[in-house]
């Protein structure tokens, strides 16, 4: 969700690309395949809710994510954030001002897997080993059976948070707000 031409994006551009990308995260978190993420650097906002979307979750040490949508009133992903993490975990990831490393991640349980990239390969084979034991068919009603389908109602109060005044607004001030927050530290 790139805010590089925010200033160009009306209230409805911006809920519109909310609602595709939650429709995105949605088709992959109810897949019925196996998905897996891998996080080199910085990964915030949608792409860090991309990230929590798959089944397997690795990144290398030094990632940092931040989910910073509460703070303009925003909800996407919430649901299946509290899934991954259980509500206090979810509290400590998303209520904050600052990111977090790969290490919280993966004690939290958002990350499955911290490995430097080198060793990507080797988890992507492992995986696949292990889920290639069980058939596609039985593989993907274990999934199904797994997530109960909540797509309607997240999508829903994702509309909601989205349009309860001026998106670009509440995204402009929190953008601003951490603009100033690194002035104010150099």
């Amino acid at each position: 969700f790139d805010l590089s031409d925010i200033n160009q994006s009306t209230d409805g551009d911006l809920v519109l690309r909310l609602i595709r990308v939650e429709q995105l995260l949605q088709e992959i978190h109810y897949s019925s395949v196996a998905t897996l993420a891998f996080v080199r650097g910085p990964c915030y906002g949608a792409a860090a809710e991309l990230v929590a979307s798959c089944l397997w979750r690795v990144a290398e040490p030094n990632a940092r994510f931040c989910m910073p949508g509460s703070h303009f009133g925003l909800i996407l992903g919430s649901r299946r954030l509290t899934e991954l993490v259980g509500e206090g975990g979810f509290r400590q990831l998303v209520f904050r001002d600052e990111s977090f490393d790969a290490k919280e991640a993966l004690e939290s349980g958002f990350l499955t897997d911290i490995y430097e990239e080198s060793g990507w390969p080797k988890i992507e084979e492992d995986i696949l080993a292990r889920v290639g034991k069980v058939d596609a068919l039985t593989f993907s009603r274990i999934l199904s059976q797994q997530r109960g389908d909540l797509r309607d109602c997240d999508l829903a109060e994702l509309v909601r948070s989205a349009s309860r005044g001026s998106i670009k607004s509440r995204i402009l001030m929190y953008v601003n707000k951490i603009a100033d927050k690194k002035i104010q530290k150099t």
